[in-house]
């Protein structure tokens, strides 16, 4: 099945606010919470702050299938929790800070990623991370890069899913939340070369 990929900023340039939010309304995804609270709260501001981005990915019947944001962030990799094959690749990139004990990098986030659950056709997990590294690609074509990087909540089969996908574990992170439980994340990393993928639909 083919897919269309639309930019949360044109629809934004070619319709009101109240119609995208109606979009972004009929996305749910019950499993992830936090996915679902970005998406309905906080998708259309971000794109505008510039602080992330929002794709909606299409079937080719017209039916929202997904949905992924993507974010221009710096990665802090801590030297003790990555192997020495790795810190070298990370080293052409980024620079140590004054310990030699961390790694700052810049990257791609993939900070939000989910299927809809109202979508009318089922939908794989690893076609829509596909579709997203292919977004990711096509900015390091035109611009530089090569790591993309995601958070993942401290749970098995997201981990055995992400490491399927060639992510690799480089350490966890906690989120502290205010007058809630702190949030235990695992980051994944992985090296994308767009003259290595197909950065078409």
């Amino acid at each position: 099945m083919s897919y269309e990929i639309t930019n949360i900023l044109d629809l934004l340039k070619q319709n009101p606010d109240e119609v995208v939010q109606w979009l972004l309304d009929e996305f749910r995804c019950t499993k992830n919470e936090e996915v679902d609270k970005f998406v309905h709260n906080k998708a259309i501001p971000f794109a505008k702050q510039g602080l992330a981005v929002t794709y909606f990915v299409f079937s080719s019947s017209g039916d929202l299938a997904g949905i992924f944001a993507l974010a221009n962030k710096t990665l802090t990799v801590e030297t003790e929790n990555i192997s020495s094959s790795l810190q070298k690749k990370l080293e052409k990139f980024g620079k140590y800070d004054a310990a030699g004990t961390r790694i700052t990098v810049p990257g791609i986030l993939i900070a939000q990623i989910g299927k809809n659950e109202n979508a009318e056709f089922p939908f794989a997990g690893s076609e829509l991370l596909r579709l997203a590294e292919q977004q990711v690609g096509q900015i390091f074509y035109k611009a530089g890069g090569r790591i993309v990087y995601l958070e993942c909540e401290h749970k098995p089969k997201l981990f055995q899913f992400y490491e399927s996908c060639q992510y690799r574990s480089i350490g966890d992170r906690i989120q502290k939340e205010p007058e809630q439980d702190d949030i235990d994340y695992r980051v994944y990393i992985k090296f994308l070369d767009p003259m290595k993928i197909d950065l078409n639909n």
